[in-house]
């Protein structure tokens, strides 16, 4: 799993360089989500290396979140509607990340158009 951040971040546990950090732990994801709350970073993303499916997010811990999800196989995006907590972005993202499927149920996603 990559986890995928800001150009040049330089937050904790995040260094500049490309943005992406291969083979990420649960534990940077914790990481990156903390400092998106703080609002040291303006986004996170995860992308599966083999399926190419990814999944971010953006917002701050005042204002909540948006998350939004790319099947991997064309472009087309979809969206859980509303403002999310950091409680449900820690849920979706873990269980991205764990390749449980539970993220797909948790939300009413909605297809996002151009």
């Amino acid at each position: 799993m990559t986890l995928l951040y800001p150009d040049g971040a330089v937050a904790e546990d995040f260094t500049a360089g490309g943005g992406s950090k291969q083979n990420a732990t649960e534990d940077d994801l914790i990481h990156a989500l903390a400092a998106l709350e703080r609002g040291d970073i303006e986004y996170v993303g995860l992308e599966d290396d083999t399926s190419k499916m990814f999944m971010q997010t953006a917002g701050d811990g005042a204002n909540g979140y948006i998350l939004e999800c790319n099947n991997g196989q064309d472009d087309s995006m979809m969206r859980a509607p509303g403002t999310l907590s950091g409680t449900q972005i820690i849920a979706a993202l873990s269980s991205f990340f764990n390749h449980d499927d539970a993220w797909r149920t948790m939300f009413r996603w909605e297809r996002m158009t151009h």
